[in-house]
């Protein structure tokens, strides 16, 4: 009777200090219950919440774990947190901890696959470097299942898998965030093979990223994260930011991947694998090869990467085969800038290994590997790109001359063809080049996004691309900016392109930065956004533009009903040109985003744009920064802002502090 009076007593006391630690770290939250376990996603914020209890309780209160070993912070896991945070502070409400601290329902952007006996200080720091990686900020939702689940009542996790909230969790997330262990226990959980199977073999459409974490030593060992993920991640502008953010990942994870065996995974309750087993039935060996190959996929660029060449072959040959045998139907390879993969055999081996049989969906960056005119019409000739459905080929800052454009040309020919996005930026193609592009564009029918920026592309290369998209119906973006310096498409060029416009019906984004374009071209432009009726995005900055041009553009947004985004940053525009864009800003239903930055314009000007937004109800993002508005033209748009409610972001500089103050206030109320 005393042993049982002594634990109520101890858990009693348990229970105060988890609640009193609780309150003093998230403060006066008053968290409501949430229906449906799948919307009870947890925040960044609350996550360091967590970590922040653990440093001040565990120590003092002289935390153990399930063995009886006296806990540290850095080797507390998801089991002791359950037991010193989750259990007590909900104990009372009986309910899940994000039920806690939330104030309503929270959809998941991410869901999170991991093993509970993972440090939560080496998990957490995953989830920080990947919202690092995806600029998503501490408010960002992610699910997991600790956290998620009412651990008073798990009754729901034991319903049929597709009833569970972990795969509702996942249904609703743009995609999964692996988290791997160092020692690579991950692989050897049921739970989190299902999740991996749900992530990877279930659904073609969801995103997939997987960190880890490792030691670096700089004055003193560090706890560090990296991620691999598929394609560029948000932070990455180019294919060498991401090498250099990936290439600390352990590749003897993605090694131990290979040997995934969900037959032979553990569970806490068998019960759970027999049911997963049960669910996954005949495809248990699809399964192995899906998740194999995935890992292989991203393991590959970081094979020939490593430094030690030893054996560097053998398991590079290793992970193509398991991407050769995984049947994938997306796959996303980047080898932009990868020095190895310049030698011929490594592009040989790949080719090869891809299993273009089940491919649907294949993206390729083959970005600045010094190829040429000649290298690339023969890989074009051997590489069977028609075999999968839809291809993204990335080849900017390649010597591809005009030889190699009409080796590219030859291949947009084809009716075979399934190339759907081309990147062309910087390939030295000139008039000649662009001309064999365009002559293939006449004809395609697949090609839906192709970038020909900084090619030194003049009138001629202008005129026939113009005359393409006269007869093209598939082609649905372009960039023909030019490098700022040296040719560009010029006057000819460009009113041939605004021509082109008039009749084409499929074009929804068009670049034309940097080409000098004046008063004149924009007048033409203006004719052509009059008639056009697909044109979405419309990027003029960095012209010649000045207000007669501003003018001309402004009266067709009076008549034009789709254009939603127009750029006339870094252009001459002063205050006459932004008087006309105001009075149009009265009527215009259809613009959403419009960038003025860099410009001439001053007071009048803003306080005309001001009025234009007191009645706007569509403009939701306005850029006017590096102008010449003083404090009373900033008074104006303030005073536009209280009465406009559809705009969400304002960029502006500001003289007077307390302006910016009242501005940023009725500004931060929107997002």
């Amino acid at each position: 009777m005393a042993d049982d009076e002594n634990r109520v007593i101890e858990a009693k006391a348990k229970e105060d200090q988890a609640t009193k630690c609780f309150k003093n770290v998230c403060g006066k939250v008053s968290g409501k219950k949430v229906t449906g376990a799948e919307h009870r996603a947890i925040t960044l914020k609350e996550l360091l919440q967590v970590k922040q209890m653990v440093d001040e309780r565990c120590e003092k209160e002289k935390w153990v774990s399930f063995l009886g070993e006296k806990l540290t912070p850095e080797k507390v896991n998801l089991y002791d947190v359950n037991k010193y945070i989750i259990l007590p502070v909900t104990v009372k409400r009986q309910c899940s901890f994000v039920e806690m601290v939330a104030t309503g329902p929270r959809q998941p952007k991410w869901f999170v696959s991991h093993w509970w006996g993972e440090p939560i200080y080496a998990f957490i720091r995953c989830v920080q470097q990947h919202a690092e990686d995806h600029k998503l900020g501490e408010d960002t939702p992610y699910w997991i299942c600790a956290y998620a689940n009412n651990q008073w009542d798990l009754a729901g996790v034991n319903d049929e898998l597709e009833s569970t909230p972990f795969f509702k969790a996942m249904e609703l997330s743009e995609g999964t965030l692996s988290i791997l262990d160092t020692n690579g226990t991950v692989f050897t959980r049921i739970w989190c093979g299902y999740e991996l199977y749900l992530s990877l073999a279930y659904s073609t459409d969801k995103k997939w990223t997987v960190y880890t974490t490792y030691e670096a030593f700089f004055k003193e060992p560090v706890m560090k994260s990296v991620g691999l993920t598929e394609g560029l991640a948000p932070i990455d502008d180019d294919g060498e930011l991401k090498q250099a953010r990936e290439k600390s990942f352990p590749i003897e994870l993605l090694q131990d991947a290979l040997n995934i065996n969900i037959e032979n995974a553990e569970a806490s309750m068998e019960d759970d694998k027999t049911k997963i087993l049960q669910h996954i039935g005949d495809d248990v060996e699809k399964l192995h090869a899906v998740l194999k190959g995935r890992f292989a996929a991203a393991a590959l660029r970081l094979t020939l990467e490593l430094n030690d060449n030893k054996g560097q072959e053998k398991m590079w040959l290793k992970f193509l085969k398991a991407l050769e045998d995984s049947r994938a139907r997306v796959l996303n390879l980047d080898f932009g800038g990868c020095m190895p993969f310049k030698n011929v055999k490594y592009q040989q081996h790949l080719r090869t290994h891809l299993p273009w049989d089940s491919l649907e969906n294949l993206t390729l960056s083959f970005r600045k590997l010094d190829l040429d005119g000649k290298k690339i019409t023969e890989m074009l000739k051997v590489w069977p790109f028609d075999k999968a459905k839809s291809v993204h080929l990335n080849l900017r800052f390649n010597i591809i001359s005009s030889e190699g454009a009409k080796g590219i040309g030859e291949v947009l020919k084809r009716k075979t063809s399934t190339i759907r996005t081309l990147d062309l930026c910087e390939c030295e193609i000139g008039d000649e080049g662009a001309m064999n592009i365009a002559a293939a564009l006449e004809v395609n029918k697949s090609l839906q996004i192709i970038d020909l920026s900084s090619n030194d592309i003049g009138p001629a290369g202008a005129e026939k691309i113009a005359k393409a998209l006269k007869k093209n119906k598939s082609l649905h973006s372009l960039n023909l900016a030019s490098k700022g310096v040296g040719v560009n498409i010029g006057d000819e060029g460009v009113k041939k392109i605004a021509a082109s416009l008039e009749t084409n019906k499929k074009l929804q984004t068009l670049i034309l930065k940097f080409n000098q374009i004046g008063d004149d071209e924009a007048e033409s432009i203006a004719i052509a956004l009059r008639k056009n009726t697909s044109l979405q995005t419309l990027d003029l900055d960095c012209n010649l533009i000045a207000d007669e041009g501003a003018k001309k553009i402004a009266a067709a947004l009076g008549v034009n009903k789709k254009l939603q985004t127009l750029r006339l940053g870094h252009n001459q525009i002063g205050d006459e040109g932004a008087i006309a864009i105001g009075k149009v800003l009265k009527k215009n239903k259809a613009l959403e985003t419009l960038h003025l930055d860099n410009n001439g314009i001053e007071d009048v000007g803003a306080a005309a744009i001001g009025k234009g937004l007191e009645n706007n109800k569509t403009l939701r993002f306005l850029n006017l920064r590096k102008n010449y508005i003083a404090d009373e033209g900033g008074e104006e748009i303030f005073k536009a802002l209280k009465k406009n409610k559809s705009l969400k972001t304002l960029k502006m500089d500001f003289i007077d502090k307390s302006l910016f103050d009242k501005i940023s206030e009725i500004m931060s109320g929107r997002r």
